[in-house]
């Protein structure tokens, strides 16, 4: 109970300072990562002395990323003039169904993994929601099959969760299959479009010399 306490406060807190939550899907693996701000106020206050604010569990304690197993976040904490910046990430190998904030967080979560996709959907309540509303986001440099994404850029999939209705988040991302890239998309289609205008000159161009020459004799 304890450990899942600490996770959670180590997430969303009832304060304004930032957190960020991301997730990062790779061919071979998942990367998850918590950023944000906390006043250093808020980071000395001892968890014994408040039950709302536990930033002192984040800035002077390890923080296991596994729900049933020591493996902890590396951890980066950046002092600036009346706040720290921290950074935590880990990354899972076939193993992201154990992920600690998955399995405390969210009321269902069904995480399959196979050679050929990563298959995530998690749904219901979500418990972790200490602040007005959290932003989800999924980055992915593998083609996504399906999402519900509440919306996206380029190869960012985003979801807002909020009190006003419970969680439901679905994406299926290929292993196989790199994403294309915009860019890249946009550069081709201007080489198709200058190929076809070129294309059309030429034929133009052939008729002018096909008719004179007709013409001429």
């Amino acid at each position: 109970m304890k450990k899942i306490l600490l996770l959670i406060t180590f997430l969303f807190i009832l304060t304004g300072c930032t957190i960020n939550y991301e997730l990062k899907i790779n061919k071979d693996d998942i990367n998850e990562m918590i950023t944000g701000t906390v006043t250093k106020e808020e980071s000395d206050i001892d968890p014994e002395e408040t039950s709302l604010n536990l930033f002192y569990t984040l800035v002077n304690f390890e923080q296991s990323a596994l729900f049933n197993a020591d493996s902890f976040y590396d951890k980066k904490i950046t002092e600036k003039d009346n706040y720290l910046e921290y950074n935590a990430n880990y990354t899972y190998i076939n193993n992201f169904k154990d992920s600690n904030i998955i399995n405390t967080c969210f009321e269902k979560h069904e995480i399959n993994e196979t050679d050929d996709f990563y298959d995530i959907h998690l749904s219901g309540n979500f418990y972790c929601l200490f602040s007005k509303k959290i932003n989800i986001n999924i980055t992915s440099n593998m083609a996504v099959l399906e999402n519900n994404a509440d919306s996206v850029n380029k190869n960012t999939y985003s979801w807002v969760i909020d009190d006003s209705k419970d969680v439901d988040i679905l994406l299926t991302a290929s292993k196989n299959i790199e994403a294309f890239n915009a860019k890249e998309e946009s550069v081709f289609s201007v080489y198709k479009i200058i190929t076809f205008i070129l294309l059309i000159i030429l034929i133009i161009a052939s008729l002018i010399i096909y008719k004179k020459r007709n013409s001429e004799n």
